[in-house]
């Protein structure tokens, strides 16, 4: 679909244009938040706004990994 806009969830995972990908999830009860990839057991910290939107960003998460 040549010229389309790129679709993007607002939470969850996101593949971003440049191959990276985008971790946003709302938990405004939470100080501290990560998501771990079920293969490999890394973790990946997410980084807290003041309104308890946690995100973070990583370019070397394959797409359709499972995490959780």
């Amino acid at each position: 679909m040549s010229g389309s806009a790129l679709w993007r969830l607002e939470r969850g995972a996101s593949v971003e244009p440049d191959g990276s990908v985008q971790f946003c999830v709302w938990a405004p009860r939470l100080q501290r938040l990560a998501v771990e990839l079920v293969e490999t057991g890394r973790r990946i910290e997410l980084e807290r706004d003041r309104h308890g939107l946690f995100s973070a960003r990583t370019p070397d998460v394959a797409v359709r990994r499972d995490y959780f």
